[in-house]
């Protein structure tokens, strides 16, 4: 499926998500990022594991609108989940479990 890095992410109150003094809205692109750049190396141990997250967080940074599998979506599920709160968990999986509309 194709997802819009761009996307703004948006709280459970409806409201967008923001950071920084100036309210930057928070993107899914850059929460991937983070969630794949904080990675823990002991729960992803071989060379194998590490290369498979670095390649996502290059596919992820590309912006726009990346296509990503169901098994590359469950990773950074993962990831997210473990580096994030219940607020950003929730906001980041609403955008990953539907398909994005691409830019035209």
């Amino acid at each position: 499926m194709k997802y819009n890095m761009e996307e703004e992410l948006v709280g459970f109150d409806g409201k967008p998500i923001t950071e920084g003094e100036d309210d930057s809205p928070v993107t899914l692109g850059k929460v991937l990022m983070m969630a794949c750049v904080n990675a823990n190396p002991q729960e992803h141990k071989t060379g194998e594991d590490k290369l498979k997250i670095y390649r996502l967080l290059q596919t992820v940074h590309a912006g726009g609108d990346v296509e990503l599998t169901a098994e590359e979506v469950a990773l950074l599920k993962e990831l997210v989940g473990v580096i994030y709160g219940v607020g950003m968990v929730g906001a980041v999986y609403d955008c990953l479990e539907k398909e994005r509309p691409t830019k035209d």
